[in-house]
């Protein structure tokens, strides 16, 4: 590893990493006292982006630093900087800030953590340079990916779809709009390989309905922006033009200036693929890619709705009613199988038994655990054994430490077998009509915008009002048995469970409200 000089003037930036100033320019190689670059990873007219080491962290984790511009490039003085004290951010550095940059700071601040979205960590100013520092996701854009591996199959795009989409709502329901959705501002996550959302620097915060904007404003892409924003009008709808037209290119290899026909006004993408695509993927997409607003999805739940099958209406009085989770979620109870997974349970016309739905489980552990006893007890719905059994199932799955100790320790979950987490989603699925289950839950907890109060509410584990969260659901710790076990009237509704109900994974994962077994499965 070599150590990264940030002047911009440095003609040999690369240092050895025993060195603390730059072998060339004399600059300093640590910002703030605290953070090491180690390599650039982007620069454009206002600045730079760096990977940095967070010396001050426990484990030396990896930070992103955004380096600002005193002046234009060309202009520099060739002298060495980060030699002077640092000054701690606040609002005077964040007022210096150009003001592309400063809205990416005013959105990430209002958005908050999401785990797919950059966390704003820090930001100082060092010998009049202006530095912000973001949470780092180790991995590459899918621009990168599509270039080393080729075009995405439709398995790929439907992961996208149904990874993404929830961010999106999140993001529209705090009213803001990136406007600068492309694949290379998506990024996949190393460690988790979950898609993550980068550059907010053309976002925006969104007033009621359509929004009007100025037409010299800063918004995006060429070729992956939604047709109004040329005459200064934005919707939600235009991030999902935005996501549309990002599927096609991946789906293709190709610009949007080569699937796109001026003379008809339309997308003619799927004369340019390389393998046919279902039918349903593809009216997913052409509704995504209307040019039309109202003839588009209006909202990343709609799109959600008609991925799983069964979209929510909005269009009567009767319908603006509360729906149930099944209904939010548009889960189908005539589908039985894995979505994560891919078996395919199906349990519609057929006249399948739960039984024989149960039977054609595939039940091969990796593991060499023997699941008959779950697999029974759901036969014969005893949901309070099958949960019981369940969360045994898990403990065993996490290792000898935590069946010993009674939980899961989070740095354990990596380490879980998808393989079994998926043979348990599966058989619980079975028996419910697909109902219940890891799977359920986890779509779930992403349509609610990876709240987990909100999931609780929906699922029947608690209640949300006014901002207050109260738990139906919960357990406490027994210090003799060293297991979990419900509190007194706080016990699951094993009689009639909801949708999403059980298995029950409160307490299971250390510091987890909810652990996202399922999120381990999307590779």
């Amino acid at each position: 590893m070599s150590y990264y000089c940030v002047n911009p003037t440095c003609s040999k930036p690369e240092n050895p990493e025993i060195h603390d100033f730059c072998q060339s320019c004399g600059s300093g190689l640590l910002l703030y006292n605290r953070y090491r670059p180690i390599k650039m990873i982007g620069q454009g007219g206002f600045g730079r982006t760096f990977q940095v080491i967070d010396e001050n962290s426990p484990k030396k984790s990896y930070r992103l630093v955004k380096q600002f511009y005193p002046q234009t490039p060309t202009n520099i003085e060739r002298k060495p900087i980060n030699v002077g004290a640092p000054t701690r951010g606040g609002y005077e550095v964040v007022e210096k800030i150009p003001e592309v940059f400063r809205q990416e700071l005013h959105r990430l601040e209002e958005l908050g953590e999401h785990p797919q979205i950059p966390t704003l960590l820090d930001s100082f100013e060092q010998d009049n340079f202006l530095y912000l520092v973001q949470q780092f996701f180790d991995g590459y854009n899918l621009a990168q990916e599509l270039e080393e591996k080729g075009t995405f199959s439709e398995a790929k795009i439907w992961e996208i779809l149904r990874d993404l989409l929830p961010v999106l709502k999140f993001i529209h329901d705090k009213n803001v709009i990136h406007r600068d959705i492309k694949p290379e501002n998506i990024i996949r996550n190393k460690d988790s390989q979950n898609l993550v959302l980068v550059d907010f620097g053309a976002s925006k915060l969104m007033n009621e309905g359509l929004d009007v904007i100025s037409i010299t404003a800063k918004i995006g892409t060429v070729g992956y922006m939604a047709p109004e924003y040329s005459m200064g009008i934005q919707s939600f709808a235009s991030d999902l033009y935005s996501l549309g037209v990002t599927c096609i290119c991946l789906l293709t290899q190709k610009h949007p200036s080569e699937l796109f026909d001026a003379g008809t006004n339309s997308w003619q993408w799927r004369d340019k693929l390389s393998r046919d695509v279902s039918d349903k993927l593809a009216q997913i997409l052409e509704k995504l890619l209307r040019p039309a607003i109202n003839q588009r999805y209006q909202s990343a739940s709609q799109v959600l709705g008609d991925i799983i099958g069964k979209s929510p209406t909005t269009s009567t009085d009767e319908t603006k009613k509360k729906l149930t989770v099944w209904e939010k979620t548009g889960i189908l109870a005539t589908v039985v199988g894995a979505i994560i997974g891919g078996l395919a349970l199906l349990k519609s016309n057929s006249g399948t038994t739960t039984a024989d739905a149960l039977d054609l489980v595939k039940v091969t552990s990796n593991q060499s655990l023997d699941y008959g006893k779950l697999q029974n007890s759901l036969r014969e719905r005893n949901w309070q054994v099958a949960d019981r059994e369940t969360y045994e199932t898990i403990l065993k799955l996490a290792g000898k430490d935590a069946e010993a100790q009674g939980y899961i320790d989070p740095n354990l979950l990596t380490k879980l077998p998808c393989k079994d987490l998926e043979i348990i989603d599966n058989l619980w699925r079975a028996a419910s009509d697909g109902k219940l289950g890891l799977s359920a839950q986890q779509l779930v907890y992403e349509t609610q915008g990876f709240n987990w109060q909100k999931m609780y509410a929906e699922v029947g584990w608690g209640s949300l009002t006014n901002g207050i969260s109260s738990k139906f659901v919960d357990r406490e710790f027994d210090w003799r048995r060293r297991r979990l076990r419900y509190k007194v009237g706080k016990e699951p509704n094993f009689l009639n469970p909801p949708p999403g109900h059980l298995p029950v994974t409160i307490g299971l994962v250390r510091g987890k409200a909810f652990p996202q077994f399922l999120d381990l499965c999307k590779r």
